[in-house]
């Protein structure tokens, strides 16, 4: 291949990297419907919003939860799980729910997050996300005021609440300095970690963020980030041998990202292969990924 193709190949993929959670973003966070052995007997896609413990979603879950005895819910969330510890229908008609989780009573994931198992079907919430988003300013004004008011001085606030105040301004590089200041007193905090790593990638820091990357579980969202930093080092050997892992080597991910780098190896063949593949479970990422090989 020439040199020329590989560069414009390369190039365009640093730019996809900036827009690649958006391009997945469905596997982001899901609520799930767990038994007492803590099984996952039903999943649902959930969003964010500028709350980081209110999530919104479906009336689904709630529904299964409450005839199910013995079963509660959890959502997922950076390789966690907490529990929902309240839910409020904010849309009867559409079935619409604002969820409310303990974020100081988490716990690791038990159990493989199986894409094929959640119901991604949130067309209408994303559609109206704007509409029912304002409607947590209405429910929840003290604590929106309260968090407000909080003065940015580091003698007086929480590092963590500062370095999540930073983070929701944009101020990356403050947001990192603090949570690495945190990491001196809790080196092991996964949820940190995935902070500083997740920081570090937005803001285009690849070295940085493959370094806290490796110290993580191997998860979808992890191993999509790192195979992207792979890919621009032309790793390509360490990259093939993650996606090729049992665990991963199906996801729709990793056909799209085994097909860039069988192209960028001069692997023509293999790269169209996985876009017959990647077609057969996602059309519309199939021709993304047949549209950059060409």
């Amino acid at each position: 291949m020439k040199s020329s193709a590989i560069k414009y190949v390369i190039f365009i993929f640093i730019i996809f990297l900036f827009i690649f959670d958006k391009v997945f973003a469905e596997s982001s966070n899901f609520i799930f419907v767990v038994d007492e052995k803590n099984n996952p007997l039903y999943g649902y896609t959930v969003l964010e919003t500028h709350r980081e413990d209110i999530f919104l979603g479906k009336v689904e879950p709630l529904k299964k939860w409450i005839i199910l005895s013995k079963s509660e819910l959890y959502i997922s969330k950076n390789g966690f799980l907490y529990p929902v510890k309240n839910s409020i229908i904010i849309d009867k008609a559409k079935g619409v729910v604002f969820f409310i989780i303990d974020l100081t009573n988490r716990k690791s994931e038990s159990f493989s997050l199986d894409i094929n198992k959640i119901d991604k079907d949130i067309k209408f919430i994303s559609d109206n996300k704007r509409k029912f988003l304002s409607k947590i300013d209405i429910i929840f004004p003290l604590a929106d005021k309260e968090r407000e008011s909080l003065p940015i001085d580091l003698k007086e606030m929480d590092l963590l609440v500062m370095a999540n105040h930073y983070e929701k301004k944009g101020q990356i590089q403050k947001a990192i300095a603090i949570y690495e200041e945190i990491m001196k007193s809790d080196s092991s905090s996964l949820e940190i970690i995935s902070k500083i790593a997740s920081l570090y990638y937005k803001s285009g820091n690849f070295l940085k963020a493959k370094e806290f990357l490796q110290k993580l579980p191997k998860t979808d969202e992890s191993i999509k980030k790192l195979i992207g930093i792979l890919i621009i080092e032309k790793n390509f050997d360490e990259a093939l041998k993650i996606l090729k892992d049992i665990n991963f080597k199906d996801k729709k991910y990793a056909h799209y990202l085994r097909g860039i780098i069988h192209y960028l190896t001069g692997n023509k063949n293999e790269a169209y292969n996985e876009v017959l593949e990647l077609s057969k479970i996602d059309k519309e990422l199939s021709e993304s990924l047949r549209d950059l090989l060409r």
